[in-house]
């Protein structure tokens, strides 16, 4: 009971602070003996899913934020230089990455844009995207539009 306690209290934390905290309570989990079965079953079930709901809901952030960029592309006929430009016409606010509470990233190529967020590794890999050719490499939860 005292892990499934932990976990909806780690639920309740600011999004940024939930990934270490799962993490956490795992390896806690992890490390008990074999007189804690029920434990040891239900606990690590919990973590991917409070992980995949982090996940899912930023890249709905990533999606408005890419439909703002578009937004401001059709009325000025040039993408923004920043996220910022479209704050507060085209979004409320930039959207923060929940994995490292920083807003969401965004880079111009050529001749579109990628934004992205760092994903559950905490770790900013520029913008690249996990691929099949990558398979396990480290990658961000990017979002892409080529033109």
């Amino acid at each position: 009971m005292d892990y499934m306690e932990a976990c909806i209290a780690a639920a309740r934390l600011p999004a940024p602070q939930r990934p270490a905290r799962f993490r956490a309570i795992r390896k806690e989990v992890e490390d008990l003996s074999v007189l804690h079965p029920v434990v040891k079953t239900l606990v690590p079930g919990v973590s991917p899913i409070a992980e995949r709901d982090l996940i899912f809901r930023t890249r709905l952030d990533l999606a408005r934020a890419a439909l703002a960029v578009e937004q401001y592309r059709l009325a000025t006929g040039a993408l923004p230089t920043a996220l910022e430009a479209l704050v507060p016409q085209y979004l409320k606010e930039v959207p923060l990455d929940p994995f490292d509470g920083r807003p969401i990233r965004y880079t111009r190529e050529t001749p579109g844009y990628v934004l992205y967020s760092v994903g559950a590794d905490g770790q900013d890999h520029g913008g690249r995207e996990e691929t099949e050719a990558s398979g396990q490499m480290p990658c961000d939860l990017c979002f892409i539009v080529t033109r």
